[in-house]
């Protein structure tokens, strides 16, 4: 258990430093094929011919410019977030149909109808948890999680 604390700390000091010295570094700039989160993209004018000697269309080029610090890091993880959150959604709306479902088909048998409305108060309280975490993140710090 100490060891894990002591990594995390040893992460968030990691951080701290970088983003107390990335004023002073400049941005990487590179070429990539697909957009990178968190980092301002232009598409390259290139070739969308077909190449004669492989029958492939090249990929689109981009030139990228990260950002030092953390914060191209910090905007991946809100992306990542934001698409997991959707899934879950997508997810316990389909669950709550199923059990729906079920509920309806239970008839007289009284097991079924209980374990099914379990299951829907339980994946309406996930649910609710979901996406009272993100308000109330929006409410503590509304400039980073917006």
């Amino acid at each position: 258990m100490l060891k894990k604390i002591l990594a995390i700390c040893c992460l968030f000091l990691v951080c701290a430093i970088n983003s107390t010295y990335a004023d002073e570094m400049p941005p990487v700039k590179t070429v990539v094929s697909e957009p990178m989160p968190g980092s301002e993209c232009t598409q390259l004018k290139g070739s969308t011919e077909v190449d004669p000697n492989t029958g492939v269309v090249p990929a689109p080029q981009r030139k990228c410019t990260v950002k030092p610090g953390t914060q191209a890091a910090v905007s991946a993880l809100g992306e990542m977030i934001r698409y997991f959150s959707l899934i879950a959604l997508f997810l316990g709306a389909m669950f709550i149909v199923y059990n729906g479902i079920l509920y309806s088909m239970g008839g007289m048998d009284q097991w079924l109808k209980d374990n099914a409305k379990k299951r829907i108060q339980a994946t309406l309280i996930g649910l609710l948890l979901l996406f009272w975490s993100g308000y109330l993140l929006q409410l503590i710090a509304p400039w980073k999680y917006v």
